[in-house]
C-alpha cells in the first residue's frame, strides 16, 4: 500500500499547478538530496576513518566538535546539533563521561536541566584531532572560491531553514 505524500497547499510544484517533472527528467546529478546524501556519506567514512586513529566514533567526535564551538549545552540540543537521537546521545554521554571527555552538571540556577561540559582531556583530544578534521574540510571544498563557498553555506542555511520542522 502506497502512502500518498502531503505537499502543504501553500508550497507551490510549480508554474503550472499540479504538474511535475519525472524524476528521470531532473536526473540523478541533479537532484540536490541525491548528492547531498552522497558528501554527507563520503564525509563521514572519512573522518570515522580518522577520528579512529584517536579512540573515537564519528559521534563523539562530533560532540567533542559541537562543544569545542560552545560548551556547556543541555543534551537535547547535542542531540540535534550532531544529528543524533536523544535516547542515543544520552548513552553517548555516559560513554564519553566514562572516558573522561565530558562532565555533567546541572546548569546554574535550575537544576532540573543537565548541561555537558568537555573536560580538559576531551579539549585535549579534539584539539589533536582538529588539524586532521580542518584538512579533510580543506579537501572536501578544494577548488571553491570564497564567494562560492559562502554562497553554498549560505544556501545550506535557508535549506536548514527549510527542514527545520524536522526531529533533525
Amino acid at each position: 500500500m502506497t502512502q500518498k505524500i502531503h505537499i502543504p497547499p501553500d508550497l507551490p510544484l510549480n508554474d503550472q499547478e499540479g504538474s511535475i517533472p519525472k524524476f528521470a527528467e531532473i536526473g540523478l546529478d541533479q537532484f540536490a538530496p541525491y548528492l547531498m546524501n552522497r558528501i554527507t556519506n563520503r564525509w563521514n567514512a572519512s573522518i570515522l576513518k580518522a577520528a579512529r586513529q584517536y579512540g573515537l566514533t564519528t559521534r563523539q567526535m562530533r560532540t567533542l566538535a559541537v562543544l569545542s564551538d560552545k560548551d556547556g549545552r543541555p543534551i537535547n540540543e547535542l542531540a540535534t546539533l550532531t544529528v543524533t537521537n536523544q535516547s542515543t546521545m544520552s548513552r553517548a554521554v555516559v560513554s564519553m563521561e566514562r572516558k573522561g571527555f565530558i562532565i555533567r552538571r546541572p546548569r546554574s540556577g535550575d537544576s532540573r536541566f543537565i548541561e555537558v561540559y568537555l573536560t580538559d582531556k576531551g579539549r585535549g583530544v579534539f584539539e589533536r584531532f582538529w588539524p586532521i578534521f580542518y584538512w579533510h574540510f580543506r579537501h572536501l571544498f578544494h577548488g571553491i572560491g570564497d564567494s562560492e563557498f559562502t554562497d553554498f553555506v549560505t544556501t545550506l542555511h535557508k535549506i536548514l531553514n527549510n527542514v527545520r520542522h524536522q526531529p533533525f
